[in-house]
């Protein structure tokens, strides 16, 4: 009898752990059991603005309907509809985000905020807890928030002008960013210690993030890995024609009028599932973050370069960095590293740089072209050299150039992640490039469950792999709490002059210049570059 008494007490207790009160009604999560027999809250599916169906399709995010009783956050909301995939539950009615609390929450004394964004080139993603367990982070007294965006047409479509200015998706994240600023306490946590951080896409989001003046005092500060504003594939300068595609693509015979309000009204009539559909026919790269036109909901109208050049952008410490080797991914098709090859050498115009007035491009290209090659050399003949080049135009170029134009007003730390470990799931290599691929770091701070490749227990995985990932996840959590990422190896802070930064490989060394390739490009485009840049 006494055991009962007890066991009720206890879930009692559980209980009202696990109700928070927010702005828009109560939400009774669950508990989540980790290996070591310990648990923490889980609130899953809270929504944080109506759902953008019928006239609020393709338009920023509004709030959502208050409700009455105890909301069950107990499970995963539907992902937004998806370009890359086509699953059973994929929903316009998207917009959830999800809390994950230490059990000790009540007591702590407002404990820090990682708000993740996740990755997926702008058109997948989302935030299944099946793939972003945040066991590791929460082990370490961090609380974190992860949120569905919406992607593809419905995320970044855009007209060019006020009708649908573009951006839903980042608007999107920024709704749940303010969100969780104004209802973080309740799940124990401090609105002024949120610090954002992403991976791909989720990091040029971040990226974004910092440079809308909409966010000031949203956050304190970043964590971005392997993307930035500044990639030529995180912008789209001409977002009408993708417009054109899209409708073009549902119907070619569709007597749609040049207008944008007519436009915008065609496609608000059909269905969600006949655009999810035209999406994965039409090119994906034309749906993507837009400068807007001067609008009093503008999300950025400033060019990216500029901005982080002349501090217009939230002026806070930064973590960064990229992957030892971003697109070494694709030699899962030697063919397509030849045929790549083949279309530098064909046409050296195709390796300059987008969105940048060059005053002279075959001199550029030549100039490109020497970075990587001999004189009398080929890319086809170098698939290692297509691979570098490829990593260091897609990815880390323009990553190294945010983190130096930012040195200039605040901290930021860089880092370069070249732990080739069994975890990252990686095994195909070249000589001549190194050999940690574009996501490979995310199996080292995220638990997957569920699956064949499951990472839950850690020490299935070799000791080095196990090291790696917790030196990751304390030196994420330590610049979670204390705007500094580690305290036991001096990690110099990044600037132009010296490019000092963290190499994360079997062991953990401060060393200069990231790429090698880098003060190259930057030379080049100095010589041939004329600007205003945009990307980088």
């Amino acid at each position: 009898m006494r055991f009962l008494v007890v066991l009720s007490v206890i879930c009692f207790a559980l209980g009202d752990d696990l109700t928070v009160q927010t702005n828009y009604g109560r939400v009774k999560g669950r508990t989540q059991s980790m290996l070591d027999g310990s648990f923490y809250y889980a609130w899953q599916g809270i929504p944080y603005a109506s759902p953008p169906t019928g006239s609020l399709r393709f338009q920023a995010p509004r709030a959502p309907a208050s409700w009455n009783g105890a909301k069950a956050a107990t499970k995963d909301s539907n992902a937004c509809y998806q370009v890359k995939t086509d699953s059973p539950n994929e929903n316009e009615d998207c917009l959830y985000l999800n809390v994950f609390s230490p059990a000790n929450y009540k007591s702590a004394n407002g404990l820090p905020v990682i708000f993740w964004i996740y990755g997926g080139a702008f058109r997948g993603g989302s935030s299944n807890f099946a793939s972003t367990g945040p066991d590791w982070f929460v082990q370490q007294g961090v609380i974190v928030v992860t949120h569905n965006y919406r992607v593809g047409p419905f995320g970044f479509l855009s007209t060019g002008d006020k009708v649908v200015p573009g951006n839903a998706g980042l608007k999107d994240q920024a709704f749940a960013l303010k969100w969780t600023y104004e209802n973080i306490a309740g799940f124990g946590g401090d609105p002024n210690k949120i610090v954002i951080a992403g991976e791909s896409a989720g990091s040029a989001s971040v990226g974004y993030q910092l440079l809308s003046p909409k966010n000031k005092g949203l956050f304190r500060g970043a964590i971005q890995q392997s993307g930035s504003p500044l990639n030529e594939w995180a912008f789209m300068a001409n977002p009408e024609s993708y417009v054109e595609s899209l409708i073009q693509t549902i119907d070619p015979k569709a007597k749609v009028g040049s207008k944008s309000s007519e436009q915008l009204l065609y496609l608000q009539g059909l269905s969600a599932k006949t655009i999810d559909l035209a999406s994965k026919s039409t090119n994906p790269s034309l749906a993507l973050p837009v400068i807007e036109p001067e609008h009093d909901n503008a999300f950025i109208t400033e060019k990216m370069y500029e901005a982080f050049e002349q501090g217009n952008y939230n002026q806070v410490p930064v973590l960064i960095g990229h992957n030892s080797e971003e697109e070494v991914f694709i030699l899962r098709s030697h063919a397509f590293v030849r045929q790549l090859g083949q279309g530098f050498d064909s046409n050296p115009l195709s390796t300059l740089p987008a969105n940048v007035q060059i005053a002279n491009k075959r001199d550029l290209a030549n100039q490109i072209k020497a970075i990587y090659l001999k004189q009398d050399e080929l890319f086809v003949n170098r698939q290692d050299v297509v691979i570098r080049f490829k990593s260091d135009s897609a990815f880390t170029r323009g990553i190294i150039k945010q983190g130096e134009l930012m040195s200039n007003y605040a901290n930021v730390y860089f880092y370069v992640f070249s732990y080739d470990g069994t975890l990252g799931g990686w095994d195909k290599y070249i000589d001549g490039a190194e050999n940690v691929t574009h996501g490979e770091d995310l199996r080292y701070i995220w638990v997957s469950r569920g699956s064949k490749s499951s990472n839950e227990d850690l020490t299935k995985y070799p000791k080095s792999d196990q090291i790696t990932s917790q030196r990751i996840i304390k030196m994420w959590t330590n610049f979670a709490k204390n705007l500094n990422p580690t305290q036991w190896v001096n990690w110099p802070t990044f600037n132009a002059s010296h490019q000092q930064f963290l190499d994360i490989g079997t062991n953990l060394e401060v060393k200069s210049v990231p790429k090698l390739t880098y003060p190259l490009w930057k030379r080049a485009y100095e010589t041939y570059g004329t600007k205003p840049y945009i990307t980088y």
